[in-house]
């Protein structure tokens, strides 16, 4: 009996190493993807005479309250987002994909603490905000960082000849 299950343990391991690999080859692929914003076709902000002097190559976003709500909740480790992006002024506007990792901006053990009229009241940061790093799919040398909460997006995307808030 010794004999056989000897035998079967290298089988065994054979199994659970090809089973580990297939895992983590599947999970690694199966990033979340989300579409918070939509284009507002109606760009009549970008034509205050103020507001072209700063701005160049802008586009007017609206955000899916909903979806923005689903990310918030769930906080992918890794995700795709895809927004409305047009490259040069003289490109067809399309959409572009952003591969992000989700990073914490503070340790785990970090207190956050407010003073109210009822004492010292502890926020957690995480619960208000999820923020990520990445870069643009298919752009070199780019870089992205954004941040969402329940009902606000912040952040940056930058490529080798631009930067876009």
């Amino acid at each position: 009996m010794k004999k056989f299950i000897k035998e079967l343990i290298p089988y065994f391991a054979k199994l659970l190493l090809l089973f580990l690999l297939i895992s983590v080859n599947a999970f690694s692929q199966n990033k979340p993807g989300y579409r918070i914003f939509s284009e507002n076709s109606g760009n009549s902000i970008l034509s205050n005479p103020d507001l072209k002097k700063s701005v160049n190559k802008g586009i007017i976003l609206n955000i899916d309250r909903s979806e923005l709500q689903n990310l918030s909740e769930n906080r992918p480790l890794e995700m795709v987002l895809t927004i409305p992006f047009e490259m040069t002024p003289e490109s067809s506007k399309g959409t572009v994909n952003l591969s992000l990792k989700r990073f914490d901006i503070l340790s785990p053990n970090a207190k956050i603490v407010t003073r109210t009229v009822n004492g010292n009241e502890e926020i957690r940061l995480n619960d208000l905000l999820v923020s990520y790093s990445g870069t643009i799919e298919g752009i070199e040398n780019s870089f992205v960082s954004i941040s969402f909460s329940n009902d606000k997006v912040i952040g940056i995307i930058s490529t080798e000849n631009d930067v876009y808030n």
